[in-house]
């Protein structure tokens, strides 16, 4: 909104942490590998989910599809892809954010950030770096202790 508060609207595809869903649901480029191998989601599901809209937004592109669907229906999904970089495909991209995206769409979950205080600090930290780079002297050096990194967001939706 006008306030930069970004606000979610549907929660049809929401569950519970650690729920193994009985069939796959969403978008396929926006599917974390878990989801698609029916294993448990977790809070690094969600950090996936958010990866592949963050590059999108960056880079005007889908990541690509994680899985293919054989002739009897039956899903693989495709291990340690790699995706083109957001800063290659949009030069104007911070390598922080740029690195931040690529460790959320991580196809292993342990290299994913390992929730989203992480991912809100890295971000809010490219956005300082980003704001330098466009305005230096109008720009403070962060204090680490400023609220911007501590607890200042709602709290997760589940």
């Amino acid at each position: 909104n006008d306030k930069g508060k970004v606000k979610i609207i549907d929660f049809g595809q929401s569950c519970k942490i650690g729920t193994v869903k009985e069939r796959i649901q969403g978008t396929p480029d926006f599917i974390a590998p878990e989801q698609v191998a029916r294993r448990p989601i977790s809070v690094q599901t969600d950090v996936f989910n958010l990866g592949a809209t963050l590059y999108w937004c960056v880079t005007g592109k889908h990541i690509p599809t994680l899985y293919t669907t054989n002739q009897k229906g039956e899903h693989s999904f495709l291990l340690d892809t790699r995706f083109d970089s957001p800063a290659d495909l949009n030069p104007k991209t911070p390598p922080a954010v740029s690195n931040l995206v690529l460790e959320m769409i991580s196809t292993k979950v342990q290299k994913r950030p390992a929730d989203m205080d992480e991912v809100i600090t890295r971000l809010e930290l490219g956005k300082h770096v980003l704001m330098k780079q466009t305005n230096p002297s109008a720009v403070p050096t962060p204090n680490m202790h400023d609220s911007i990194f501590h607890d200042t967001h709602e709290g997760p939706a589940m």
